[in-house]
Order: C-alpha cells, then sequence, then structure tokens
C-alpha cells in the first residue's frame, strides 16, 4: 500500500511541474535585462522582456533610416518585433511626448494626439518553417487609430494585457516641423590635442521663422553620433549671435572621438561561412554562429571599411519573407583581452544592443581563453556592432576597444528645439544629418 501512495505522490508531482513548465522556446533564452523604465526620469531605447528580439523602428520602406519625419510626411514609421513564443499576445501600445532631454512633458495627451490614445496591436503573423517559433508583430505610426499632431521628441511605449505598468519595450522618434535651417559640416577637429582622434561639427540656425526673445533660453540643441545617444551632446550655447542667425564654432565642445568603423558579420545564409565568422553548426536546438576572435583596435591606423553606422537589418537570402521566414542563431562574440578589468564591463553596442550600453549585452571574462565572451541570439541578417568599456563610476569609453581616428566615416544629427514661453512644451523645429565624407548630406 506505501509503495502505491508513493506512486500516487509522484505522479501528482510529474503532472504539477509540467503544468508549470516554461514553454520550450523560452527556455533557453537569456536572463531578462534591468527592467527600469525611467532612468533618472528620462526615457529612451529599452526591451524589458526577455522573449522581445529584434525590435526595429524606421521609415516604412526603408529600414536603415533614422525614425524621423517631418510633421507634414505621408511615410508612416514602421516598428516591428518579435515575440520568442508560439502564442500571440496581448500587446497595447500609446506615445508620450518629451522634451529635448527625453522628459515627459508637462501636457495632456490631447494636446499632442488626435485619435485614440490607447490601442491595441493587431497586426502579426506567425514564423513559417524556422527553428525558432515567433510571431512578428508590426505597428505603424501614424495610423488609423492614432496621430501625433505637435512636432517633438516622442515615445512608443508598448506593454502587456493592458497593464500601462507591464512594459514591454519604449523606442523614441521625432516629428519635426522645420521652421529653422542649419547650415554647416562635420570634419576634422582643429584642436591640436585632439587632432587625430576627433571630429567637429560646426554649423549655423538660420531662424527668421521664429522669434527669440532670449536665444539661450528659447534655443536648444542635441547633437547625436550615429544615434548614440550615450554620448550626446546638448549644452551648446550659440558662440555667436547675428540677426536671424545663430552660429556655433567651438574648439572642443562641439567634438566628438571618431572611433572606428564598425565591426560587422553576415548570417543572411546559415550555409555559408562569411568574412568575420570562423564556423556555424547546429547545436540542438538552433544553429550556433561563431565569429573570429575581434582585436583591440585602440593601438594601431585606421582602416576604413563600409559600415551602416551601427545599424542592421534583417534577410534571409532563401526566403520570400524574411520578417517570417528567417531564423534566430545563437551568434558567439570573443574579444581577447590579457586580464579582466576590475572597474568596469564590457559590453556589446550598436542598433542590436537597442543603442544603449544594456546589462542584457555584457560579457563575460574566460580565464581559459584570456577574452571577454558572449553568445546572444540574433535573427538572420547584416549586423554593425562595437564593443564598449563601461567604468563603474564615470561616462562611457566607446573609444577603449574601438580606438578613434577622424577619419572615420560617421553621421551626426542635429535636433533643433524651440520653447515658446507661451506653450509648455518643447518643439523641434529643425533636423540636419551631417556627415564626416558625404559633404551634400543627401
Amino acid at each position: 500500500m506505501r509503495i502505491y501512495k508513493y506512486l500516487i505522490l509522484y505522479y501528482i508531482i510529474t503532472i504539477f511541474t509540467s503544468i508549470f513548465q516554461p514553454a520550450y522556446t523560452l527556455s533557453y533564452l537569456e536572463s531578462p535585462p534591468n527592467k527600469q523604465f525611467f532612468n533618472d526620469g528620462k526615457l529612451g531605447d529599452f526591451t524589458y522582456k526577455n522573449s522581445i528580439y529584434t525590435v526595429q523602428l524606421s521609415r516604412e520602406g526603408w529600414p536603415l533610416s533614422y525614425p524621423i519625419l517631418d510633421i507634414k510626411d505621408q511615410i508612416p514609421l514602421l516598428l516591428s518585433f518579435d515575440e520568442l513564443d508560439e502564442d500571440p499576445q496581448n500587446y497595447s501600445y500609446t506615445l508620450i511626448h518629451c522634451n529635448a532631454d527625453w522628459e515627459p512633458s508637462n501636457i495632456l495627451q490631447n494636446d499632442y494626439l488626435e485619435g485614440m490614445h490607447n490601442e491595441i496591436i493587431r497586426d502579426y503573423e506567425f514564423s513559417r518553417n524556422s527553428l525558432q517559433s515567433y510571431v512578428h508583430y508590426e505597428l505603424r505610426i501614424p495610423n488609423e487609430d492614432v496621430k501625433p499632431i505637435i512636432s517633438g521628441n516622442y515615445i512608443v511605449k508598448v506593454y502587456e494585457n493592458y497593464n500601462e505598468e507591464n512594459v514591454v519595450l519604449t523606442r523614441r522618434f521625432f516629428l519635426v516641423d522645420h521652421l529653422v535651417s542649419i547650415s554647416g559640416e562635420a570634419k576634422r577637429t582643429n584642436n591640436l590635442n585632439f587632432f587625430d582622434s576627433h571630429q567637429e561639427i560646426d554649423f549655423t540656425i538660420q531662424h527668421e521663422r521664429i522669434r527669440l526673445d532670449d536665444p539661450n533660453k528659447n534655443i536648444q540643441v542635441v547633437m547625436v553620433q550615429n544615434f548614440d545617444f550615450e554620448t550626446s551632446v546638448s549644452e551648446l550655447r550659440p558662440t555667436f549671435i547675428t540677426p536671424g542667425e545663430l552660429v556655433y564654432d567651438y574648439e572642443e565642445e562641439n567634438i566628438f572621438p571618431g572611433i572606428s568603423e564598425n565591426r560587422h558579420f553576415d548570417t543572411k545564409n546559415l550555409k555559408i561561412v562569411t568574412e568575420g565568422i570562423d564556423f556555424i553548426r547546429f547545436e540542438r536546438p538552433l544553429n550556433h554562429v561563431y565569429l573570429l576572435p575581434d582585436a583591440t583596435r585602440s593601438i594601431g591606423d585606421y582602416i576604413y571599411e563600409e559600415d551602416l553606422n551601427g545599424k542592421f537589418f534583417i534577410k534571409w537570402d532563401e526566403g520570400f519573407d524574411a520578417d517570417t521566414d528567417a531564423d534566430y542563431a545563437y551568434v558567439h562574440f570573443s574579444l581577447p583581452f590579457d586580464a579582466p578589468l576590475t572597474e568596469g564591463s564590457v559590453r556589446l553596442f550598436g542598433g542590436l544592443t537597442d543603442w544603449s550600453d544594456n546589462m542584457r549585452y555584457e560579457l563575460n571574462y574566460n580565464y581559459d581563453s584570456k577574452s571577454y565572451e558572449i553568445s546572444t541570439l540574433l535573427k538572420q541578417g547584416y549586423y554593425n556592432y562595437q564593443y564598449r568599456f563601461k567604468p563603474e563610476r564615470a561616462p562611457v569609453d566607446p573609444g577603449f576597444f574601438e580606438g578613434a581616428f577622424f577619419e572615420t566615416e560617421n553621421d551626426y544629427l542635429i535636433f533643433v528645439y524651440y520653447q515658446d514661453f507661451s506653450l509648455r512644451y518643447q518643439q523641434l523645429v529643425g533636423f540636419e544629418i551631417f556627415n564626416t565624407i558625404n559633404k551634400n548630406n543627401d
């Protein structure tokens, strides 16, 4: 009789654990990232759920474009992401207007949105014939349900089960009302202390269409290198003020380290070993892509390679629709280094990390191989990336592993915000891109 009791207890435990066992497709995912919605009261690009991957936001039809719209633009932005699961979830979204520093504006949603303030994401598809099951979601902004109606910085916030506190992801985008024009260039700095490593952005704002009572208070400028808001500059004041013009011509405040061209790898075809890949093999349940060990580039000469300035795009050479046909694979990164750094961490950086120094992409030191290593799931495509050193008590050092060279091709995004003292929000009245090589900024 006692043995039957044990058998009954065994079956009860087995059934109970099987019911509450996570789905197989989620059992081998990385640990969830740090779920901090506000960073010192500021919003930004972040993925909060560990089963969400491949988040992209760009102009529809232009996957490598920045998420920036003219207020009169007819082309929407397209937000897309994958849920690594077999079943669709209940996802909703809302839009948040922010100031130049990415703090929520002190205005009501009715003041900046036309239509519904909270709506369900209805557009999704299931993956087809992939080893990794996933559901692909898409959202267009604006759409028939909601339209932002004033210029400025915006956050699209996606949340789960109709609960705005259960944030899944946030992404920033921009709506520009071009009331000022911006002229200038990105070039090698004239500052002899940074002559071989930094790039300088000099520019002038023509503002005949807006009234400036106090340019230092009315106007705020933000400068960003390749959509890297971690190293953006936002405290510039005009060096010269003339009728109708504000001139920004500094010696040090407007310079950035040129870094190096981005590293890259290509997984559009998992049957072929392409540049930067050591080997590919199937390790149940997915393919694994082992990249060649990367070298530190802080010492040595500049090497030119065409890159995407940190971006990535999704593509499967053998499929018709990469959004749902492309598969996921584990990509293994390795950065040899003689000893572990004790006063900071090493992380991947670029579009694949949400353009942030994300703990989700922190490398671990392997004492046997004497290298920093990380393995992360990525959808098939073409990727740019860099390595970042994040000191514990200091700003991020983008050139610690990558070096800094004045020759590097970079985009510099200039945003101009206008504070009308009669309004309670900042307008985005100007935007321009200056490239260090393409001087026409086409």
